[in-house]
């Protein structure tokens, strides 16, 4: 059970509330953002439009569900860590009503890539999204992690990946670095919450339909997703997505693996 909270919870949870105090008292830095988004300028664009997509839950749900043939509860947690993870976002935007970048800096300051966006910046929704995943994956599979030496490969290869999409709102001059920050760690918050939850109400989650109806869900996003995104830079991003869920679907409904599904 999900009882003694993680560390990883604390260090969140301070990192929320400091984000929170620097955003109101000092504001966002300019110095800051000007040399990471130049930094990052000397990628290409459509690496960066790539990654960014991840910070989408469609897509990022739909890069998930292949896990679902190894270990369900990552997965579920995402899903259950949505709501909160949306609502909150959408919340904490509209409270704090900051401008983005583009709204502040002069057209020869930054670096845009896709959209410009000048509204709602705190705190980055995208961010939120990766760590939701990277937390789903961190602290879904720790009981597992210390006997096996792929899970804790995956483990930080998922919290890298978190953390270059956080950059990557940064680099296509969407948000500050502390709205990063923010994200980063209210979405920590909200994936432990997903897992807690699942590991809470396990005989709710892993009932013989819910692995179906997750994977419908998967498909629909990956679909919305994909027609979203597919003709954007970083379009390619949204073609492994849908790659991935219809593959990931085809398998667990051709092959009958609903009672093969593990926590």
């Amino acid at each position: 059970m999900f009882l003694i909270p993680h560390l990883s919870l604390w260090i969140a949870a301070l990192g929320l509330v400091s984000a929170v105090a620097w955003h109101v008292t000092l504001g966002p830095s300019a110095e800051r953002f000007t040399w990471l988004n130049q930094l990052a300028s000397h990628w290409p664009a459509a690496w960066w439009d790539g990654i960014t997509h991840l910070g989408d839950t469609q897509i990022a749900l739909a890069l998930m569900l292949p896990l679902m043939l190894w270990r369900a509860t990552p997965v579920l947690a995402l899903v259950a860590a949505i709501p909160a993870g949306g609502l909150g976002s959408m919340l904490l935007k509209a409270w704090f009503d900051s401008p983005r970048p583009a709204a502040v800096l002069p057209p020869d300051a930054l670096h845009v890539i896709g959209r410009v966006l000048t509204q709602h910046s705190f705190p980055s929704g995208h961010s939120i999204t990766a760590f939701a995943v990277a937390a789903a994956v961190w602290l879904g599979l720790r009981h597992q992690a210390t006997a096996s030496r792929t899970v804790q490969t995956l483990r930080v290869l998922v919290f890298a990946v978190a953390c270059l999409v956080a950059l990557s709102r940064v680099a296509v001059g969407a948000h500050w670095p502390i709205d990063v920050v923010a994200g980063a760690c209210f979405g920590w918050l909200a994936g432990a919450g997903g897992v807690a939850l699942v590991q809470w109400r396990a005989a709710f989650w892993y009932g013989s339909w819910w692995p179906h109806a997750v994977l419908a869900l998967g498909l629909l996003l990956a679909w919305t997703g994909w027609s979203k995104h597919h003709l954007a830079l970083g379009g390619w991003m949204a073609w492994l997505a849908l790659a991935a869920a219809m593959t990931t679907a085809g398998l667990v409904w051709l092959l009958d693996w609903r009672d093969g599904l593990r926590r």
